[in-house]
Order: structure tokens, then C-alpha cells, then sequence
């Protein structure tokens, strides 16, 4: 069982003009469907990587799921370095000795994707839920994947010929990639983008990839994603988040 999770929760949200972390549907704030979701399948530490402003609210909302106690703040001050950026500061200040879930915050995913990522567990340090036919999300700016549905050779947003799609729930073993990280130039880039960091370890053959087939999820980029999910296809995906939850 993971007991631990890092979520990246300090993006900018410029197309929606204002913090999607805390956007509600269907009454509850966004990053409660994915803290809650691995809440129910035993996370009970997390460590939220944020900026300033809405850390404190964001703390109060792990809370009341986890319980006093459970929650790690690290602010990013530097939220325009990007999403790898963040993944480096919670590596370096969270959980450093054992296998953890890595969540986006504006993610929505069935409890059944991050467990596909335990069938990969102790071969790879880096592991990425891949979705070999996504039905929720729009493909053209979500980031791609080549792998063999076992390993992954590439990861990036413009890839002409993917097999599968990052769905945002990963599992990494932070020791092991901060090793890996420390040898690279990455670090010293004024930007570091997370599909950039996945990349890298693809290359080097430790990135793998636990894949699964159409099961809900989606993500929260656009007004136009909120509506979808609101009233459109992707409400889907809500009805059965919320059912699981209910159980």
C-alpha cells in the first residue's frame, strides 16, 4: 500500500483566470477528487506544492479529508519554472525513502488508475498511468507517451505517433530520481516542464509505464473543460468518481 502522495498544485491557471485548484464541481473544490481518491486507497500523508495566496486553503482541504497532521506545504515561489519544477522542490522536501503517488491537482481519475501503477512497482523509480484510448480529455494538448504499454521510450506534447496518454497519476521513488536529475542539466534550466524530466528518464531507461484502457478521467485546463464536465460527456467521469467514494 502507498501511504504517501505529492500533489502539484502551484500552476498559474491563466486560461481560467483564476485558481482551478479550488474551482468547485458539483460542490466540492477541484483538488478534493484527487486527494480524496487516494485518500480511499490508503494515502494518509501528503505533501501539496503550491504558491502563495491559496496554500493555506488548499491545507485546510487536505485536512478535513486526511485529518490534522497529514498535510505538507512546500511553496513555489517560482510557479512560472513550471510543473517539474514543482515535482523537484516536493522530492527534496517530502518523502524521501519510499515509493509515493505523484497526482496532479486538476485532475479528476477513478481510484482504478493509480492502483494499474502498483503493477509496476519495484521495477521502475518513475511510473506513469497510460491511457491507450483516452475518451475525456482533449488528445491534442495532453501529453503523449511511446511505450510498449510495459516501458516508455518518449513523453512529450507533440509527439506525431503516441501509444498512450499521461493521465496525471504517477509513482516515483524520489532517492532514486534525484540521482538520476543530479546528472542531467535539467536543474539549472531557468524552465523545467515535468514532461521534460519523464523524458529524460525514458531515456535512460527508467521510466515505465502501467497501462490501462478507457477507464474516467480528466483534466481541467479550460472554461470550455469546466463546462464539458459540468453539463457535457466528461460528467461522466464525476458520477464516477463520487459513486466510488460513496461505497
Amino acid at each position: 500500500m502507498i501511504r504517501r502522495a505529492l500533489v502539484l498544485a502551484a500552476g498559474l491557471s491563466r486560461r481560467i483566470g483564476k485558481p482551478k485548484q479550488l474551482l468547485r464541481i458539483s460542490g466540492y473544490p477541484l483538488i478534493w477528487y484527487p486527494l480524496s481518491v487516494l485518500h480511499s486507497l490508503g494515502v494518509d500523508e501528503v505533501c501539496i506544492v503550491t504558491r502563495r495566496g491559496i496554500a493555506d486553503e488548499l491545507k485546510l482541504i487536505s485536512q478535513s479529508i486526511l485529518g490534522p497532521g497529514s498535510t505538507i506545504i512546500v511553496l513555489n515561489d517560482k510557479p512560472e519554472k513550471e510543473n517539474g519544477f514543482s515535482l523537484l522542490l516536493g522530492l527534496t522536501s517530502c518523502f524521501l525513502e519510499e515509493y509515493s503517488y505523484v497526482s496532479m491537482s486538476d485532475h479528476i481519475y477513478s481510484a482504478y488508475i493509480p492502483s494499474k501503477l502498483m503493477d509496476r512497482i519495484n521495477t521502475f523509480p518513475y511510473v506513469i498511468a497510460g491511457d491507450k484510448f483516452p475518451r475525456f480529455i482533449a488528445v491534442d494538448e495532453a501529453t503523449k507517451l511511446t511505450s510498449n504499454g510495459f516501458q516508455g521510450f518518449s513523453v512529450g506534447k507533440n509527439i506525431q505517433y503516441w501509444s498512450h496518454i499521461d493521465s496525471g497519476v504517477h509513482l516515483v521513488h524520489p532517492i532514486k530520481i534525484l540521482r538520476t536529475i543530479a546528472n542531467t542539466s535539467l536543474i539549472s534550466r531557468p524552465v523545467i516542464k515535468l514532461n521534460e524530466i519523464t523524458n529524460n528518464l525514458a531515456k535512460t531507461d527508467k521510466l515505465g509505464v502501467a497501462e490501462f484502457t478507457s477507464l474516467p478521467w480528466t483534466e481541467v485546463d479550460t472554461v470550455s473543460d469546466i463546462e464539458e464536465i459540468e453539463k457535457g460527456k466528461r460528467r461522466e467521469v464525476v458520477i464516477h468518481v463520487l459513486e466510488w467514494l460513496r461505497r
